[in-house]
């Protein structure tokens, strides 16, 4: 509907400037603040919005423009460029990711146990290599949030906070928040817990700093810990 607005009043450019730039701020701010899969429609509107400035300034700075545009190209070529050879660096990439660790898994622990982890796009490589365990999540977490919004939020403060409480609500608070051990063995029935350090550093240090988690694996960028507390 809001395509249909603007390409009604697109002879209209002084409206046309408006609802663009409005529809643009409000897809702009939801992309930072509920969701990035809003940028999709943040993008379009903001397509649109620039071609309808630059079609009233391409006449007197047409040169200053096609700098600039050659400029973000070549920046965003180079830049896109580096972060690619990042990744192609990465530890435990390529086909043999967490085989190591998922292998030693199915091999020295105990089969059907529950395995938590934070990153759901783990899971392919986690069950190909060790399929004698369950483990959390591996779909994408809307699902989990349709399934049960505390764990997927519990999951989720676990994953990014860094924080040795999460919560099943926003906002995380101290008084509304349960410790990692609550969490993990009474809400998530896990028996492993299962950390990439290049994603969870934060979530190893509250571990080792317990005792009641049990470092039994660790290699590079892969740690597993067992619960061994009290169980709820």
């Amino acid at each position: 509907a809001a395509i249909v607005l603007i390409f009604w009043i697109k002879d209209r450019k002084s409206d046309f400037v408006w609802v663009s730039l409005t529809l643009s701020s409000i897809f702009f701010f939801l992309a930072f603040s509920m969701g990035r899969r809003a940028t999709d429609f943040w993008a379009i509107f903001a397509l649109l919005l620039s071609a309808i400035i630059l079609s009233g300034l391409r006449r007197r700075y047409a040169g200053y423009l096609w700098a600039a545009a050659a400029f973000i190209f070549v920046f965003m070529v180079i830049r896109h460029s580096y972060n690619y050879a990042g990744y192609a660096k990465e530890p435990a990439g390529g086909e043999d990711q967490l085989k190591t660790v998922s292998l030693w898994l199915r091999d020295y622990g105990e089969p059907g146990k529950i395995v938590f982890h934070t990153s759901w796009d783990s899971f392919p490589m986690l069950f190909f290599w060790n399929p004698n365990n369950y483990y959390i999540n591996g779909q994408d977490p809307i699902f989990e949030y349709a399934y049960d919004p505390g764990l997927y939020f519990e999951n989720l403060f676990i994953a990014l906070s860094g924080k040795p409480y999460t919560c099943r609500a926003i906002p995380c608070l101290k008084e509304n928040s349960v410790d990692l051990y609550t969490a993990l063995s009474r809400d998530f029935k896990a028996d492993y817990v299962l950390i990439e350090l290049r994603r969870n550093a934060g979530l190893n240090d509250n571990l080792s700093a317990d005792s009641r988690f049990q470092k039994i694996f660790q290699k590079e960028n892969e740690v597993i810990y067992k619960i061994v507390g009290l169980r709820f």
